[in-house]
């Protein structure tokens, strides 16, 4: 064979390994419909809004400057914290922040259906941004960036109460092995790459 098409014999086989590592299925209802689409999106979901509650709780109208803090996962685990934090005179907080997840165990629900709970979380994930809150003298906005070279993944998705009667169920989902992950946030739209799976909401 000749070394070109030995070349994309192998290309072609990493690739499958590389897919074949991203995902595994567990448990799924009988009944169950969850698109595969809707399981990325929801799970991209649950990374942005644990991070977001992180930082709220952790962070949020305290000292600015640099930051190196751990604190522990909500259910298990931990997370290490570095990076800066500034604000200025039209209360728009800046932030350069690397949250270290340490086999971190945690549940996020968002009130309409959706539960993610994630059995663990692992990786760096990086978050880069602007934003201001919104209050009675002025408007607020979001400008945002979450970014990861590897993260590992184990969680359950759960849409037990969905207006998407065609995305409802439970769904078990594992996601391992150098998964890339990407997200752009403003104050209405996220969209991003979970594993090689575009991502929005």
């Amino acid at each position: 064979m000749k070394k070109k098409q030995m070349a994309m014999v192998w290309l072609a086989v990493l690739a499958s390994f590389i897919m074949s590592n991203c995902k595994k299925n567990e448990e799924i209802n009988e009944n169950n419909v969850y698109s595969e689409q809707t399981q990325y999106n929801d799970v991209a979901w649950g990374l942005s809004t644990f991070i977001s509650n992180v930082y709220n709780q952790h962070i949020a109208g305290q000292h600015g400057g640099n930051w190196d803090i751990t604190v522990p996962g909500p259910g298990g685990g931990a997370i290490h914290i570095t990076g800066t934090v500034s604000s200025n005179q039209q209360d728009i907080t800046n932030v350069n922040l690397n949250y270290d997840f340490l086999n971190c165990v945690a549940v996020i629900s968002s009130g309409t259906g959706l539960v993610v709970t994630f059995h663990s979380l692992s990786g760096i994930i990086n978050e880069t941004g602007s934003w201001r809150s919104v209050t009675v003298f002025q408007s607020g906005f979001k400008s945002s960036t979450l970014s990861s070279e590897n993260v590992a993944i184990s969680a359950k998705l759960e849409r037990v109460a969905s207006a998407d009667f065609s995305n409802s169920g439970k769904f078990y989902l594992t996601i391992t092995s150098n998964t890339p992950y990407l997200g752009a946030e403003t104050t209405w739209r996220f969209g991003g790459e979970l594993c090689g799976h575009q991502v929005a909401w």
